[in-house]
């Protein structure tokens, strides 16, 4: 876990507007499971380099996990004069099949009837 009180005669020694920094919860709310995976494909004949990073992440709310971080980031990342985003995507993965007589989203339902 990175120190983000530790400074060396009186300056931060991770910048507040680094992206560490911005992005760490700050609430239990926005506690949420992240991965990133990283691309570089090799430059052929007569093509250039197709570099990047693909983002993952998995919570059960976005709107209250997710995008407070990712507000924080868009407004003051020092990242960002290097990071051009290309696509995003929400997508709902239903919860596993309990029982053999079970089917996918089965939870889902019987919690609202």
């Amino acid at each position: 876990m990175p120190d983000l009180d530790a400074a060396v005669d009186g300056i931060p020694v991770i910048p507040p507007n680094a992206h560490i920094a911005l992005a760490r919860h700050r609430t239990a709310d926005e506690q949420f499971l992240r991965r990133p995976y990283n691309y570089d494909d090799q430059p052929g004949a007569g093509r250039t380099t197709d570099s990047g990073l693909i983002f993952a992440s998995y919570q059960r709310d976005p709107a209250r996990q997710f995008v407070p971080v990712q507000e924080r980031l868009a407004a003051a990342d020092a990242l960002n004069q290097w990071i051009t985003t290309i696509g995003s995507a929400t997508f709902a993965v239903l919860p596993g099949v309990g029982s053999p007589t079970g089917y996918l989203g089965q939870t889902l339902l019987e919690s609202h009837r």
